[in-house]
């Protein structure tokens, strides 16, 4: 098993104090001691080895070693676009985000959603992301983006940042549009390392034909999974494998 890790917001001092919520996991959870080695990380990409010097009942004091960067994650070249589910499995989904590298994560809003994603949820959703970097030992958490519609993404897709990053609406084989070409997924990255990429995934009601056409239009490739209808969450984690390996090829 490998150091508890814990996450702070800065690590460039020596000694670092761990926040309320933190230093109750560590003392009541965890029930760590003066002594224990530790593992810290500030969700930028950086990390390292503390050992925990004192503590009382709601702190608890750090001497930590010169962090080094180790983001592990895509270097900000995986992107996802997704109308999120509702309950546990918004969760779930962006658990499996995270656990497969994505850099950034836009909610978005369709004819079909049936999550709307505010402020306050935004906040929980960045919450999920942290905890899932402790979880598998990623250290630059998930970039999670403000909401966006079909009409704020097209302006996107058409717009000057788009010309390195590759989009792929992801929509059943039998509802391909008619007179747009599906995509190989022999993706040109022998050639191009260096472009970047963007699933764009809708509800589970799937995408309308007008809402696929408008981003086909904007530049977006139609890209199918296979013949089986995925949920939102097992087609984010094939699309975020595939695109790990893509990108590493």
């Amino acid at each position: 098993m490998g150091l508890h890790r814990f996450f702070v917001e800065e690590l460039a001092a020596a000694r670092i104090t761990l926040d309320d919520t933190e230093a109750h996991h560590a003392i009541k959870v965890l029930r760590l001691q003066v002594g224990t080695s530790i593992e810290l990380f500030d969700g930028k990409g950086n990390v390292s080895i503390g050992t925990i010097d004192s503590m009382t009942k709601r702190e608890i004091v750090i001497t930590a070693q010169s962090p080094r960067f180790e983001p592990r994650d895509s270097l900000d070249r995986i992107r996802f676009a997704v109308s999120l589910p509702k309950g546990d499995r918004q969760r779930n989904t962006v658990e499996k985000l995270v656990e497969l590298g994505v850099d950034r994560l836009t909610p978005l809003h369709t004819e079909r959603s049936v999550a709307e994603i505010d402020h306050s949820n935004r906040d929980r959703l960045i919450r999920y992301a942290l905890e899932s970097c402790k979880q598998c030992r990623r250290n630059r958490t998930m970039r999670v983006e403000v909401t966006q519609n079909i009409s704020q993404l097209r302006q996107f897709l058409k717009s000057e940042e788009a010309k390195d990053v590759d989009s792929w609406v992801l929509h059943p084989a039998e509802q391909m549009m008619t007179g747009h070409t599906a995509a190989s997924l022999s993706i040109r990255y022998h050639d191009v390392p260096a472009r970047k990429l963007l699933f764009i995934v809708g509800p589970e009601g799937g995408f309308t034909n007008s809402e696929v056409s408008l981003l086909l239009e904007s530049g977006a490739n139609q890209l199918s999974l296979g013949d089986r209808i995925l949920r939102v969450e097992t087609a984010v984690s094939v699309a975020a494998t595939l695109a790990s390996i893509w990108i590493r090829a």
